[in-house]
Order: structure tokens, then sequence, then C-alpha cells
């Protein structure tokens, strides 16, 4: 799926509405990555294999969308990793830094994440 975005966007070539869309969806992926970041981490110690490997790889698929969307704008490496930074203590902020208040990250962006992911084409109709 982000290998269709890869073509159908322009890298640098948004114009200003393309770019406030581009913008919102950065912050949108970037948001998902740090959810599946958190998910892993505070995964039950049983969890099975193979959901933390979905986990690990939808936190993956997250992170290079939101690198999509921020090259198609324009951003620099350094700014996606500093805006990907914030993403990141943003939800740790909403989670106290505890994984025992996961479930309010979880509540937030368990079904906007996938859907993101599942068909980020449709976000940007």
């Amino acid at each position: 799926m982000v290998f269709a975005l890869f073509i159908a966007v322009q890298p640098g070539f948004a114009s200003a509405g393309e770019a406030e869309v581009f913008n919102q969806l950065w912050d949108e992926a970037s948001a998902c990555a740090a959810y599946y970041n958190f998910a892993k981490q505070c995964a039950p110690s049983n969890a099975a294999p193979a959901e933390i490997a979905k986990i690990e790889s939808s936190g993956e698929a997250a992170a290079k969308l939101a690198m999509t969307f921020g090259r198609s704008i324009g951003m620099s490496n350094a700014a996606m990793a500093a805006k990907l930074t914030m993403a990141v203590q943003s939800a740790a902020m909403a989670m106290k830094a505890d994984c025992t208040n996961f479930s309010a990250l979880r509540e937030k962006y368990q079904g906007a994440c996938a859907a993101l992911l599942d068909n980020p084409i449709k976000r940007l109709e």
C-alpha cells in the first residue's frame, strides 16, 4: 500500500493546499508510528510472537507512510525526525509514560491507525 503512495506522491511538488493535506497526513501517520511504538513496549509479556510482529510491522509501515507524506512537502530528514520525536513525546504524555495507561492511546488511535494503514490513498480523497 505504501508503494502506491510513492508513485502517487511527487516529493516536493505539493501545492499549498496539497501541502496542508500532506502535513495533516504526516501528523496522523507519525502519531500512528508513536502509537505502535508504545503498543509494542506495553504489550503483555505473554503476547504471541505473531502479535508482536504485526505491531512492529504496523509501526514500520506508519513511519514509512509519514516519511512519504513528509517528503511530498519537502521536509528534511532532520525535520521529520524531530516531528516524530514530538509525536512519541506526546503519546508518552497522553499515557503519563506508564503502560497501565496505554488504553488511553488504544482508544484514540487503534481504529484510526488501522484505517490509515489499510488504505492511505482513501485519506487523500
